[in-house]
C-alpha cells in the first residue's frame, strides 16, 4: 500500500487533467485526504528538485490559496506535509543505506548540512550522528 506512494509519476501531473477530461482527479493514496495526497506529490518532487507549494498546487491543478484553505481545513498546512515527508525520508535513509550527510541534504532538498543537521534535531530530537549510530 504505502509503497505506491514512493514510486514516480509515470506521466507529468498536468497531462492527467487532460486525460479525465474534466472528471475528478481521485486522490493519490488509500484514506483520500488532501494532505496524503500531498505527501505523494512532495515524496515524487524530492527527486526531480525543490518540492514547493507552488509546484504542489500547479500539480493539483488549483491556485495556492485553494491548497492552502483545503489542507486547513484537513488542520494541516503545506510546511507541515513537507516537514513530515522529510522526516519520513530522513529516518528512512538513515536506518537503511549508507549515504553522506551531502547526499542526503540534496536529496530533501535542502540548502546546506547544517541546515539539514537543525531540521534532524526540530524534526526527530536527535542529531543526525545519533541517528546513523
Amino acid at each position: 500500500k504505502a509503497t505506491v506512494a514512493h514510486n514516480p509519476f509515470r506521466m507529468v501531473a498536468r497531462n492527467r487533467l487532460v486525460q479525465l477530461s474534466g472528471q475528478q482527479i481521485p486522490p493519490l493514496t488509500e484514506d483520500q485526504s488532501l494532505s496524503a495526497s500531498v505527501r505523494s506529490v512532495i515524496v515524487s518532487m524530492l527527486y526531480g528538485g525543490e518540492p514547493t507549494i507552488e509546484r504542489v498546487s500547479r500539480a493539483a491543478g488549483t491556485s495556492i490559496r485553494t491548497l492552502q484553505r483545503r489542507l486547513n481545513a484537513e488542520g494541516t498546512s503545506f510546511s507541515a506535509e513537507l516537514d513530515q515527508v522529510r522526516r519520513h525520508v530522513a529516518l528512512e535513509r538513515f536506518g537503511g543505506a549508507d549515504i553522506s550527510l551531502q547526499e542526503l541534504t540534496e536529496r530533501l532538498g535542502y540548502s546546506t548540512q547544517s541546515a539539514l543537521s537543525r531540521a534532524i534535531r526540530r524534526l526527530t530530537g536527535q542529531t543526525p550522528t545519533q541517528l546513523m549510530r
